[in-house]
């Protein structure tokens, strides 16, 4: 892959950390940097991510209409099955499983 270099304005603290974090790990400073930018970038993402996903099972909650599609309804056929279990076991609560 190829690299581009950017030229960034750090304070002197933020360099001397960012100097003993490079020499600790054996690893240069652009290393350093690319790593701690490339976490801080998946993080977004994930986070992104994580929004998307709340706000779709917000849209359509689990349990509800959405749940019946071309194949069933979900709930009922793990209701059934449960019911079914519970009779070859002979009677036991049908919520078991």
């Amino acid at each position: 892959m190829t690299t581009r270099q950017t030229i960034v304005q750090l304070t002197d603290p933020l360099v001397d950390l960012l100097d003993k974090r490079a020499a600790r790990e054996h690893v240069s400073r652009s290393q350093v940097i690319r790593e701690a930018v490339e976490a801080y970038l998946r993080e977004d993402r994930e986070a992104e991510i994580d929004r998307q996903i709340v706000e779709s099972y917000t849209r359509f909650p689990a349990g509800g209409e959405h749940d019946i599609d071309e194949w069933g309804d979900l709930n009922a056929w793990h209701e059934g099955l449960a019911e079914a279990r519970a009779q070859e076991r002979g009677g036991a609560h049908a919520d078991a499983w």
